[in-house]
């Protein structure tokens, strides 16, 4: 569960840093420094497209994020649902445990 959240903070952390580049001052209408760039928001969403995708190589069913509770709120950012990341009286946690930490492999590598 530890790597879970720890991938969902730094996911949202990430967006947050994203977003901020876009944000307009209304004080001073000046948009963020990067708010014209199309880079930064294709990054944006190809990080979006990765974690609502099916994920290659993991096991049991368990292919995307959603499938076991982490998915996208209004705002953009990932939230879990604590009901669905409960799974695991049916033996699948150990699979959700072990994709959890190939997820973790998959991020932490560069």
């Amino acid at each position: 569960r530890q790597n879970i959240e720890s991938f969902v903070a730094e996911f949202n952390s990430a967006m947050g840093l994203i977003n901020s580049q876009f944000v307009l001052d209304s004080s001073t209408q000046t948009a963020g420094p990067l708010s014209g760039d199309s880079t930064i928001r294709n990054l944006q969403s190809r990080l979006r497209s990765v974690v609502s995708g099916q994920i290659e190589g993991l096991e049991g069913g368990f292919d995307a994020l959603v499938l076991i509770g982490i998915s996208f709120t209004r705002e953009g950012r990932l939230s879990i649902d604590d009901d669905r990341l409960r799974i695991g009286s049916d033996g699948s946690w150990s699979l959700i445990r072990m994709n959890a930490l190939q997820l973790t492999h998959v991020r932490a590598t560069p």
